[in-house]
């Protein structure tokens, strides 16, 4: 899997390539400016040598990240070098394409929608997903909108607030929460997606991780699955297949209950970079169509407060898996963390992350506060649209 490291400093560089475990002086300051840095990662080591002499021998420069487990190999360039590349491999093989469209996707500002059942998702703004949590027990908003009524009355409100898409869970996913049975978390969206199907003009989202309820929700009127699982069960992939729906593909690791309790990463980027590629793998191999395929870094699944911070500055590089890319940092821990406060006092931190996620690569931000976030993020647009002025 080839990924794009940009680096924001050559201190920030030194320090991650003497954690790789790379020779300190193959690069210097000044070459660094004209430089693309790809990592080429998931191989055995053998298949690891083998890339790096390959590259050597066609001009360029790769060097064996010595200290990683896995086979990780660290490719610097001109953008002339990996156009060349991609023509002419040679020994390089099926790698040379890999890397060019990992570096192409990376600085694509360009997204192609993604078909749903009634519409497309289209991304020239940030998308605005809604949370309604139909659940007793969420991080935020527990038992708020725990009834039928007051769960269709807040989809409506977050509609006239601006929200592109209704996101509908009902089970908690928090750090330890309990299973809640496929009954009862039926028993608690059901009523409140064929309500509104029909009713509001924007899509509804299931939050779910399983199977069957996806499948009753998407024919409820639901158009896309956001699952926070990472599509590990064949079954939900089936019925994403079956349905030709939207699905969102997060990264987490074990369970919601378990999630925390051994939070480690060899290279947290890199790591998770390559789950979310396996998952869209496993997608695609069991006939989900890739164009339907979004992505989730999974802020605050499994992560640290730093990481999560690492993440959102490092976001952009998640473009080069080459889909949409949906960030939910919305009241998290997280921002608790740095400016205190409790889930419904986090307001100016939320909005602080759904800037910079929509600055750095995020196609639709999942947040509960939509009306601030809207304008937020419309004038956080109406900036970046100043960089593809034609002067």
């Amino acid at each position: 899997m080839s990924r794009v490291r940009h680096y924001f400093s050559y201190d920030e560089a030194l320090a991650e390539w003497r954690r790789f475990g790379l020779p300190e002086n193959f690069m210097d300051r000044r070459r660094m400016l004209g430089s693309i840095f790809v990592i080429q990662d998931g191989m055995d080591r053998e298949e690891a040598v083998r890339l790096q002499d390959a590259v050597k021998g066609k001009g360029g420069e790769a060097f064996l990240c010595r200290k990683m487990r896995s086979g990780k190999v660290m490719m610097v360039g001109a953008p002339f070098f990996f156009e060349q590349l991609a023509m002419d491999p040679g020994a390089v093989g099926h790698y040379g394409m890999e890397i060019a469209t990992a570096i192409r996707n990376y600085h694509s500002e360009y997204t192609v929608p993604v078909p749903l059942a009634k519409r497309e998702l289209r991304f020239d703004r940030t998308l605005v997903m809604g949370v309604l949590n139909v659940t007793p027990d969420s991080f935020s908003d527990g038992g708020s909108y725990d009834s039928k009524d007051a769960a269709v009355e807040r989809a409506m409100q977050m509609v006239q607030e601006g929200a592109d898409i209704i996101d509908i869970g009902g089970e908690s996913t928090r750090p330890g929460a309990e299973p809640v049975a496929e009954r009862v978390e039926m028993d608690r969206i059901l009523p409140v997606i064929e309500a509104l199907t029909g009713r509001i003009a924007v899509p509804i989202s299931v939050d779910t991780r399983h199977a069957t309820v996806a499948e009753k929700a998407l024919q409820e009127g639901a158009e896309m699955i956001n699952d926070v699982s990472g599509l590990r069960d064949p079954e939900m992939i089936k019925v994403a297949a079956g349905h030709q729906c939207g699905v969102v593909s997060m990264h987490m690791r074990e369970e919601p209950g378990t999630m925390q309790h051994n939070v480690h990463y060899e290279d947290l980027v890199g790591d998770i970079y390559n789950e979310l590629h396996l998952s869209i793998q496993r997608a695609v191999d069991g006939g989900v169509a890739p164009e339907r395929i979004m992505v989730d870094p999974g802020m605050g699944f499994g992560k640290t407060a730093d990481h999560n911070l690492e993440l959102l500055h490092r976001l952009r590089e998640f473009r080069g898996l080459g889909r949409p890319l949906l960030v939910g940092t919305s009241r998290k821990s997280f921002i608790g963390t740095i400016l205190g406060g409790t889930p419904e006092q986090r307001l100016e931190g939320s909005l602080a992350t759904a800037v910079v996620a929509a600055m750095n690569g995020a196609n639709i931000v999942r947040v509960h506060d939509v009306g601030p976030t809207v304008k937020a993020l419309r004038m956080t647009d109406a900036v970046q649209r100043r960089k593809s002025r034609p002067y």
